[in-house]
């Protein structure tokens, strides 16, 4: 009788049930461990990013010597995430608002969206944004996707706003005094972050818990 070697022959039926199940074992350990992760991942992703692009209206500022200006919406917690934005535009005039000077319908070029409303990712909130009364509107209108047109979705408020001079500082409010504040976010396993914005134009980070200890 001719001999079979022994790998031509295959897996035999209770070798792929082994192996089904170890997949399962590793599955029911893995999905629990990646779900857990991503809430914390997702909150520091936007965090972070949030920082760079403030870091850029900062230095889009410096570049082009006017002031450019991160306006908040914030929003109620929602477990789902996905709620709360910000835009940046640049304030030729320094007014702390997007303007159509020469009345053509349309924002200034010199006074255009340079980031459009940016809106949290899944699973995070933005559920903060205060900032000393820059004095300029309570509230006004922003051309949030940057197509040159004004619209209601995305307000400019006098609280919610934080800007940055043609030097790196931010930028001053009507009455001459230097704008600051901070903004939080969340997510729905009781993680925060909070991302300041200091009277020298410094960027930084904090951590917290329970929204009240940061580190």
């Amino acid at each position: 009788m001719k001999s079979i070697r022994r790998s031509e022959m295959g897996f035999t039926l209770m070798e792929l049930i082994v192996v089904i199940g170890i997949i399962g074992v590793l599955a029911a350990i893995v999905v629990p461990t990646t779900s857990s992760f991503l809430p914390g991942y997702r909150l520091n992703a936007a965090a972070r990013e949030m920082m760079v692009d403030l870091q850029l209206a900062r230095a889009t500022s410096v570049r082009l010597s006017v002031k450019c200006v991160a306006t908040f919406v914030p929003a109620v917690y929602s477990p789902q995430g996905g709620v709360g934005s910000y835009l940046m535009f640049l304030d030729s005039n320094s007014n702390w608002q997007q303007d159509d000077l020469d009345g053509d319908g349309q924002v200034d070029t010199e006074e255009r969206t340079v980031l459009v409303a940016k809106s949290m990712p899944g699973g995070v909130s933005l559920v903060s944004a205060v900032f000393n009364n820059n004095g300029g509107l309570a509230t006004g209108q922003t051309d949030s996707d940057g197509d040159g047109l004004f619209n209601a979705t995305h307000p400019a408020t006098s609280t919610t706003s934080v800007g940055f001079d043609s030097h790196g500082l931010a930028a001053r409010s009507a009455a001459g005094a230097f704008v600051s504040g901070n903004v939080v976010i969340r997510n729905n396993q009781g993680e925060w972050r909070r991302v300041t914005i200091t009277p020298v134009g410094q960027v930084t980070l904090q951590e917290s818990q329970d929204g009240v200890n940061w580190n």
